[in-house]
């Protein structure tokens, strides 16, 4: 699904607070980020102490700057739940690790295992020296340090991370009394009587190094009765006791962190960090991301395959609200070409023929696509629609005036033809000289401002032919106006309101007339030739 600006894939692993799943930043111009994204389970999500101790675990985490720490990215809540945005470490678990280990009979080389356990207590003291935003230490106790919440990277450095139920001032969620938290076989003494400290995280990681060293659990096999009086009692053999190649000065920095009484074990975890690298030496990067692909060459190799699988169909994804999941998304399929991601719409897509590892039909995707060369559309209203409008009626005054300059006088004084339905139709004008008009003839000094005078008009006109020239009626009388005065008793209704022309496009002068008379021609010899056009 996308939330947000993240679309939600395949889960990378479950616990028992949320799910860890695979995800990817939709930025814009094709911008894209690979992310892990822890998310709430979805029975928890309306239980309000573990919504609190969710967020409460965003807070404390976007505090801890430090290479060691698995940083805290961004949070999301919707009405799909709550998302913790982090950084993806393509890498793998040191539980994981341990096992496969086992599993093949390894030792782990005491060099790896310091360099391990130094990035593990380096992480865990940036988060102990954690201040809030007045410069006040915040006391942040992990309180769940184990081989389950350290990851080991591909590129051999080692990061904590789960601070789900950290202790920190100022955290909205608060234990009850009598309540434990954290895992039993890693807890100390104090832990299990509800009293912790900075001095709590470095016994378990203490546990976590004894673990590495002896190549077994500390507690294999014991019920937790039998845990607690061990825990309580300080009854731990030495590593060496199961590893004969362990010195005794690294047996001797193990059984102090492992101290029943707080004060005698390392006062920080930076100091066990120190000590590790003076006593035992710690393996460059590259030896730990060798032994770490040695260990997990199948697993890292499916996850890379996931990734890739992943970034290829992010390409066609947008940012969008959070919506149900529209199909299952298995692995590396070929995505539809890719779209810009501020167009098209969200439609499913077949990835059935995709395969991963691990599967999982959790993570889905939408795709968004939009028709070969569709780009956004806008509606044309606003300035451009008032300037259509201002431009259309400047075309139609235009051509209006064109039309009036083009008319003979006595067509210049006909009334201007009207869209105004109710106005009365006008009798056409009168060619006689009496002294009265009716009404609705237009005057001479009442023309609209748009038509021109009549001597501009006569001067426009083309000029007439020989035969109307020699017409005296066809020219009006010296002195006389173009329309005579309406009437002073003539009762008619008022003339209404202007109301603007209708465009009536420029009428082409007529063609001139041949001459007729006479409908023939005379040659140089005395012969007739009659003109066609006369017949």
């Amino acid at each position: 699904m996308v939330i947000g600006r993240y679309a939600l894939f395949d889960e990378l692993a479950a616990g028992g607070m949320a799910t860890v799943h695979l995800g990817r930043l939709l930025g814009p111009v094709g911008f894209g980020r690979t992310v892990a994204i822890k998310r709430l389970h979805t029975h928890y999500v309306k239980d309000q102490d573990f919504v609190t101790m969710f967020m409460d675990e965003a807070r404390i985490v976007s505090r801890i700057r430090h290479p060691n720490v698995v940083p805290m990215v961004d949070v999301v809540q919707n009405a799909e739940g709550i998302f913790l945005i982090m950084e993806y470490v393509h890498g793998e678990s040191l539980s994981r690790l341990m096992r496969n280990a086992r599993k093949q009979g390894q030792r782990i080389p005491p060099r790896v295992i310091a360099s391990i356990m130094q990035g593990v207590l380096l992480g865990l003291h940036a988060a102990h020296e954690t201040k809030s935003v007045d410069g006040s230490l915040l006391g942040v106790v992990h309180r769940d340090v184990s081989p389950q919440n350290v990851i080991i990277g591909a590129d051999g450095a080692a990061r904590v991370l789960d601070f789900g139920i950290a202790k920190a001032a100022g955290r909205a969620q608060i234990t009850r009394e009598g309540q434990i938290k954290g895992k039993l076989a890693y807890m100390a003494p104090e832990q299990i009587r509800g009293q912790v400290d900075r001095r709590t995280d470095v016994f378990a990681a203490a546990v976590v190094l004894w673990e590495l060293l002896a190549g077994r659990r500390l507690h294999d096999g014991a019920k937790d009765v039998d845990i607690v009086t061990r825990v309580i009692q300080g009854q731990f053999p030495n590593p060496s006791e199961h590893d004969p190649t362990i010195s005794v000065e690294l047996d001797a920095l193990v059984m102090k962190g492992l101290a029943v009484d707080p004060a005698k074990r390392f006062a920080s975890a930076r100091e066990l960090a120190i000590e590790l690298e003076r006593k035992v030496g710690i393996a460059t990067p590259t030896e730990v991301s060798e032994w770490v692909e040695r260990l997990a060459h199948d697993v890292l190799a499916a996850r890379s395959t996931l990734v890739n699988a992943m970034e290829l169909a992010s390409a066609s994804l947008a940012p969008i609200d959070s919506h149900p999941p529209p199909a299952s998304f298995g692995g590396r399929a070929a995505p539809p070409p890719a779209m810009p991601p501020d167009q098209g719409i969200p439609v499913e897509v077949d990835a059935a023929n995709v395969q991963h590892e691990p599967p999982s039909s959790s993570a889905v995707f939408a795709h968004t696509q939009t028709s070969a060369g569709e780009g956004p559309r806008t509606m044309p209203w606003g300035l451009v629609g008032v300037a259509a409008l201002l431009a259309t009626i400047g075309i139609a005054l235009g051509g209006y005036a064109l039309y009036r300059r083009s008319l003979t006088p006595q067509e210049a004084t006909a009334p201007a033809i009207s869209v105004a339905s109710s106005a009365p139709k006008p009798p056409p004008p009168s060619t006689s000289s009496s002294a009265s008009a009716t009404p609705e003839e237009p005057s001479a000094e009442k023309e609209p401002a748009l038509a021109p005078s009549p001597s501009s008009a006569a001067s426009s006109r083309p000029a007439p032919s020989a035969s109307a020239e020699a017409s005296p009626s066809a020219q009006p009388a010296a002195g006389s106006s173009a329309t005579p005065p309406p009437s002073a008793s003539a009762s008619a209704p008022a003339k209404p309101a202007f109301v603007a022309p209708v465009f009536v496009p420029p009428r082409p002068p007529p063609p001139k007339k041949p001459s007729c008379d006479p409908p023939y021609t005379v040659d140089e010899v005395g012969h007739r030739h009659y003109k066609p056009e006369c017949d």
